[in-house]
């Protein structure tokens, strides 16, 4: 991923800094500068799956708008 989306576009770890200063719903990327960013969960076990799912959710909720990539 890091060789075709360019740095600048580009965050891990991410959280919503306004809905979530405590960090409860982290994504494991964002690629933004779109319409909608692009969330990136990578899902290798059932407890990330279980976490990505309550965080998507949650911005959902939020009325956050996010296009979603599960890998």
């Amino acid at each position: 991923m890091q060789a075709t989306v360019p740095e600048d576009r580009l965050s891990f770890d991410w959280t919503d800094e306004f809905h979530d200063k405590a960090e409860r719903y982290p994504v494991d990327a964002r690629v933004n500068h779109m319409a909608k960013p692009l969330f990136v969960c990578a899902l290798p076990s059932d407890e990330k799956v279980k976490d990505a799912t309550i965080s998507l959710l949650t911005f959902e909720k939020w009325g956050i708008p996010f296009g979603v990539l599960l890998t």
